[in-house]
């Protein structure tokens, strides 16, 4: 687009919350599948805790589907035993949904992997040096997905 020879785009993990994942036709997951690698970068158990921490130290916006917001802001206040919207804590709030928000897309991360894209694992990322390395990362990913 640009006229750089690798381009990565960060596309985010909201991405999912605006697509079906479980359709195999979803026309934007088709259409980003026809033109671009969707990757998947799967983490551990570490790897999710270390997000929300990094959430906790620097919060950014989080896009929710309506349904899911309302059903874990409901949980959130009986948990808290606060009856009162305007009484809970935003900030508390804020970091405990982004955990659950976490955990609640990586099944649609692997079923968007699995269906339209590759997995990477975390643990593979930080022996990324240059190009050639994220090069052959990929390969690796692509050559574990026809296996």
């Amino acid at each position: 687009i640009y006229g750089y020879h690798h381009f990565v785009c960060d596309a985010g993990g909201s991405l999912c919350e605006v697509v079906d994942a479980s359709d195999p036709a979803d026309p934007v997951l088709t259409r980003l599948a026809k033109h671009t690698m969707l990757v998947y970068v799967q983490g551990t158990e570490s790897h999710t805790q270390q997000l929300v921490d990094r959430f906790k130290r620097h919060p950014k916006p989080m896009y929710y589907q309506p349904a899911f917001f309302e059903m874990k802001w409901a949980e959130y206040k009986e948990l808290t035993a606060e009856c009162d919207d305007d009484a809970v804590d935003p900030a508390d709030f804020a970091v405990w949904g982004f955990e659950q928000l976490v955990r609640h897309r990586i099944p649609i991360y692997e079923s968007i992997a699995t269906q339209h894209g590759y997995t990477i694992h975390m643990d593979d990322v930080p022996g990324v040096q240059s190009d050639a390395d994220f090069i052959a990362l990929l390969a690796k990913s692509i050559d574990r997905s026809r296996a």
